[in-house]
């Protein structure tokens, strides 16, 4: 018998596919095969993202023009996992609230400077 899910060989009385964790009956829940089943049919935009894809990102957040280009493109892209959408989404959001208010507050010093002259 082969695995519906992922083509790969199993026995007859298996419950759960131990390559990908594709359940096959239903009378006896597997405890693994319920956990697996939660992510294993989510396409690729909708799976989690892990603690080191999450920790990458912010690094690269960290590098000054990269950044920009990276949080636009996720940003905008229609077919990026919608975490990272979300995330990047997030990011652009806080960075253009601190650029209008780092523009209101230059603004206001260059006007008081300018009444006090």
């Amino acid at each position: 018998m082969y695995c519906t899910n992922c083509g790969c060989k199993i026995s007859n009385n298996d419950e759960c596919c131990n390559n990908c964790g594709y359940k096959f009956k239903n009378p006896v829940q597997n405890v693994d095969c319920v956990k697996e089943e939660n992510t294993m049919h989510l396409n690729k935009s909708e799976k989690p993202l892990t603690t080191m894809q999450f920790f990458l990102i912010q690094i690269l957040f960290l590098i000054p023009v990269i950044n920009w280009f990276f949080i636009i493109y996720w940003s905008l892209k229609s077919n990026i996992n919608k975490n990272l959408k979300s995330y990047a989404r997030s990011k652009l959001v806080w960075t253009i609230g601190a650029l209008i208010l780092l523009i209101f507050m230059a603004t206001t010093f260059i006007f008081i400077n300018f009444i006090l002259r």
